[in-house]
């Protein structure tokens, strides 16, 4: 039942992305667009937050330390507000490429904590499963490279 409500908060965060960046393309709509994208960003984080459910062992498992996310969440949100607030407007694609940069850094700590998991959890030797993910790996390292 939780999975159903989880879909159900993806689809709906989904829809309002998808509505908020439609009204981002006329200024007289942009601030409304901008919090519906941000209301769906919240019913995505806290269906998240509180109904992910994951196995290891075939025992289930919620995200635990939720006083390091959430106070992850509040630095972020205190940090990114007062620097939105003091910037000039004529530094403003400079900041926007900084944020961009932290939101592409915190994927690729995601994405190696995730590996390691992956390699602990999930993976017996002998599978073969490792090689073959190295040389996915590689090839798309590669190919971020080359761009």
């Amino acid at each position: 039942m939780e999975n159903s409500i989880l879909l159900i908060c993806y689809l709906i965060a989904s829809v309002t992305f998808i509505l908020g960046l439609k009204m981002l393309s006329h200024p007289d709509t942009a601030r409304q667009g901008n919090l519906v994208a941000a209301g769906g960003m919240a019913i995505g984080l806290f269906g998240t937050i509180f109904l992910y459910r994951f196995e290891v062992n075939g025992v289930s498992h919620g995200l635990g330390n939720w006083g390091y996310i959430f106070a992850g969440l509040a630095v972020g949100t205190f940090l990114g507000f007062v620097s939105a607030k003091r910037v000039q407007m004529t530094s403003m694609p400079e900041m926007v490429s900084l944020f961009n940069g932290m939101g592409g850094a915190c994927a690729m700590l995601i994405s190696v904590i995730e590996f390691n998991h992956f390699v602990h959890t999930s993976i017996r030797p002998g599978d073969g499963n490792i090689m073959f993910l190295s040389e996915e790996l590689t090839k798309g390292s590669g190919i971020v490279i080359i761009a």
